[in-house]
């Protein structure tokens, strides 16, 4: 029975063959110092090891005081793992940490959950730090009307009121897109969006994942809005498609060394923006503190 003024938050990692990273994330949950963690592991009955390392690691939860759960059973692709979690969770909130990704530091938890959340608030979201090849960048979230587009947040920088997760499962027609579609949802419906300026969680970027499957994701981005039988969307389907196979050509007669200098230079233009950013809101903050200075020795002087 939960008492008062515990928040009980359920974090939910979805996996499958991947020994080799799974351990990372654990640990990034059971290292966090906020004491109200329900963890709940959804393995997709892997074979090379990966059920072994979680039963391993899952006594430590339980002498931490932590809520243990895992199933390892064979599903119906990702968001239908997710949704087995889901059904699972008795916390009041719901974070998705999937294998590979981890929690930013062992704060995170205590500092959204430390002191009472509003009740109004359903979505609650922050940065993340993409870990890149040759570096980590830290991004901020894009503007929440973003979500007319595409996805705003990383997944993995969000946690959602279990109830309404539970309300509304993810739509397993989508195999790629049904978190989009989840919070496209929410935005629809006038669900509250907090934002909090810092770090949630590190998420393993997939560099290597192919422009094709980028295209599949934005294909039912589209299918979500309603958009995709249009003859404009379809033009400019055809045109990115064609774009990015003339793009796949052109890096696929590249030697190794300078796909690799390409790829270190668009590392450091992500790294400039982010620090002009940072540079940006440090002299707004600045500006602020003036002028609130300001104002208070001009009311002492007029007082």
């Amino acid at each position: 029975m939960e008492k008062e003024g515990q928040i009980w938050v359920s974090v939910i990692t979805v996996c499958y063959t991947c020994r080799q990273v799974i351990e990372q994330t654990m640990r990034s949950v059971l290292e966090q110092n906020y004491p109200f963690v329900e963890y709940i592991v959804i393995d997709g009955a892997s074979k090379d090891g990966t059920k072994e390392e979680i039963e391993r690691l899952a006594p430590l939860f339980r002498e931490k005081g932590y809520r243990f759960h895992m199933i390892s059973e064979p599903d119906h692709g990702i968001y239908d793992a997710m949704n087995k979690g889901i059904k699972l969770a008795s916390g009041e909130w719901i974070n998705f940490m999937n294998a590979g990704d981890r929690f930013y530091d062992c704060h995170v938890l205590s500092r959204i959950f430390g002191s009472p959340v509003p009740e109004a608030y359903s979505i609650v979201y922050g940065d993340t730090v993409l870990h890149l090849a040759f570096g980590d960048v830290e991004m901020r979230p894009k503007p929440l009307d973003y979500l007319k587009k595409k996805m705003a947040f990383c997944h993995q920088s969000a946690f959602v009121r279990t109830k309404e997760m539970q309300l509304r499962p993810f739509d397993t027609r989508y195999r790629l897109a049904a978190d989009y579609d989840f919070f496209y949802y929410c935005y629809l419906k006038e669900k509250k969006f907090e934002y909090m300026a810092f770090p949630v969680a590190i998420f393993e970027s997939e560099e290597g994942a192919s422009s094709l499957n980028r295209l599949k994701v934005n294909r039912e981005y589209a299918q979500i809005k309603g958009i995709d039988k249009t003859v404009i969307w379809k033009l400019k389907y055809v045109c990115k498609y064609v774009s990015v196979k003339l793009k796949e050509a052109f890096y696929a007669s590249l030697p190794d060394s300078c796909v690799r200098k390409l790829r270190e230079k668009n590392y450091e233009r992500l790294r400039r923006r982010r620090l002009k950013w940072k540079k940006d809101v440090c002299c707004m903050i600045t500006k602020r503190l003036k002028c609130n200075v300001l104002e208070e020795s001009r009311i002492i002087s007029m007082n």
